[in-house]
């Protein structure tokens, strides 16, 4: 007869780690699933690193003093220029077809 072994590694069932699976579990009845992750863009797929960064530089320069909110509001709109329009635009056509 053939026993087979176990011979994965355990994680360490830690305080915190029980911790986030008790709170995973409980988001499980409240998550709102984004019904646009299964989406493939072309845009993104072309632009989106430089996409990301325009927000992401924003976001940090807003957060730590950098910029005030025009300043935020101009990386926006440097954004929706360089492709965040057309992205937007994209996506919104990929999800009415899938309705």
């Amino acid at each position: 007869m053939f026993v087979p072994e176990d011979r994965t590694l355990r994680v360490q069932q830690t305080p915190v780690r029980e911790k986030v699976a008790q709170v995973q579990k409980a988001n499980e009845e409240i998550v709102i699933a984004n019904p646009g992750e299964p989406l493939i863009s072309d845009v993104y797929a072309q632009k989106g690193p430089q996409l990301d960064n325009i927000i992401n530089d924003a976001r940090i320069k807003y957060i730590v003093g950098q910029i005030d909110e025009k300043g935020f509001e101009d990386a926006v709109a440097l954004w929706k220029n360089n492709g965040g329009d057309d992205y937007v635009k994209e996506v919104n056509e990929l999800y009415a077809a899938l309705k």
